[in-house]
């Protein structure tokens, strides 16, 4: 029973945080909408701070999960690509960007949450670092290594999501830029990483 009111608080409290703002939400709001009383509201989170920090933590890790699991080697490098930004660059513009309050939501993840940031940003760089790797080094014609390629996708990426002004303005340009890597870092393969692949194959 308490897994489920949690569960509701956590869900509840994104919807207003997302609607109202973190400053102009209160623990009265949550407690009204989740149906749930103050005191076990208080029971469960001891202030608004913990409640985001909560829904960051279930949200965030959530997500990684889902994508350590789906990312297959069986996939192209588009494909992967692909799987990647949906979770990561696209879920992270439906949970805040598209809020009104996106800013004020930013700063208060940074106040409560910077060591669960810090932590996952940090996996996803290793995530995709491992999607690079079969393109990088001395496979790699630019010899890029697959951290340098990492920083450039998701410096690339981060932009466009902070630029647009709609999720149907960002999905066509992520989409253009996973085309573009793909096709570059495939087209920048050594001679030798193509005998290489091609040996394998045989």
């Amino acid at each position: 029973m308490g897994d489920d009111k949690q569960t509701r608080v956590l869900k509840v409290a994104k919807e207003l945080f997302n609607h109202y703002g973190f400053r102009k939400t209160t623990m009265n709001d949550i407690a009204i909408k989740a149906e749930i009383s103050r005191q076990t509201l208080y029971g469960l989170y001891p202030n608004k701070e913990a409640v985001l920090r909560g829904a960051m933590i279930e949200f965030l890790y959530a997500n990684l999960e889902e994508m350590e699991q789906g990312i297959q080697d069986s996939m192209s490098l588009k494909e992967q690509l692909e799987f990647f930004c949906e979770r990561v660059v696209i879920a992270a513009y439906t949970s805040v960007y598209m809020s009104p309050h996106t800013i004020e939501l930013g700063e208060a993840f940074e106040r409560v949450g910077e060591d669960v940031l810090e932590d996952v940003g940090a996996r996803h760089k290793q995530i995709l670092a491992s999607i690079f790797a079969p393109y990088a080094g001395p496979r790699n014609a630019m010899c890029m290594t697959a951290e340098e390629i990492c920083e450039f996708f998701l410096f690339a990426a981060r932009g466009l999501k902070e630029e647009v002004k709609s999720l149907e303005e960002l999905r066509p340009l992520l989409t253009n830029l996973i085309k573009l890597t793909a096709k570059a870092l495939e087209a920048t393969l050594s001679e030798e990483a193509l005998a290489e692949d091609d040996a394998v194959s045989a």
